[in-house]
């Protein structure tokens, strides 16, 4: 497997024009007019991944970009990937998780309320956006709906130490849609949220 996490820049944009024929940059920049240069550059980066020079496998990959950043997986087995930016949105999605599901994160609520969600804190929407990532991982993996969230359950969390290409992985999340089970690792640093999906244990 390898893991990249690449920040974008005006050389590496030459870089990666440079390297694919001009009529597939053309198409390419048609099909994504507002993320050309990181869909580019992801390919460009799977192109030259080592594991694919090197040991010449034939594998999956997997592409996520926010904040002129590249996020891009390869490995041997199907996989998902995902990068999200943490902010405040409207409270109201708190209840789109259960309480229990926030209880298993280890939420502390800052004040009660009367629908029994914890009020805005940093803290707060980090472990918001723990839970949507993982469920959104799954629901890419799976090729399901936005609307089939809610129905993704966390059962589990461990606290979970992994270093992939300088990418410190702290949380191994469990969850089940239906009668499947998923794991998510994940990944926090300053207000990036970084998750792989996978359906068995990758460590």
């Amino acid at each position: 497997m390898h893991l990249i996490l690449q920040k974008i820049s005006p050389k590496l944009i030459k870089n990666s024009q440079n390297f694919f024929w001009e009529d597939f940059c053309n198409e390419l920049k048609k099909q994504k007019p507002w993320t050309y240069n990181e869909s580019l550059v992801a390919r460009y980066l799977i192109k030259n991944s080592p594991l694919l020079i090197k040991e010449r496998v034939r594998g999956w990959s997997s592409i996520s970009h926010k904040k002129n950043l590249v996020f891009v997986w390869i490995s041997k087995e199907k996989i998902w990937v995902d990068v999200e930016i943490l902010k405040k949105r409207d409270e109201n999605l708190l209840e789109k998780f259960k309480k229990e599901e926030y209880g298993i994160l280890d939420w502390k609520n800052c004040r009660d309320t009367p629908c029994g969600y914890p009020c805005y804190s940093p803290k707060n929407w980090e472990n918001f956006y723990i839970l949507w990532t993982a469920k959104e991982a799954i629901i890419k993996y799976e090729n399901l709906k936005l609307d089939n969230i809610e129905e993704i359950i966390l059962e589990n969390v461990e606290m979970f130490g992994k270093n992939i290409s300088w990418l410190n992985f702290e949380k191994k999340l469990f969850l089940r849609f239906k009668n499947k089970n998923f794991i998510v690792y994940s990944w926090k640093k300053d207000d990036l949220i970084f998750w792989v999906c996978n359906l068995s244990n990758l460590w």
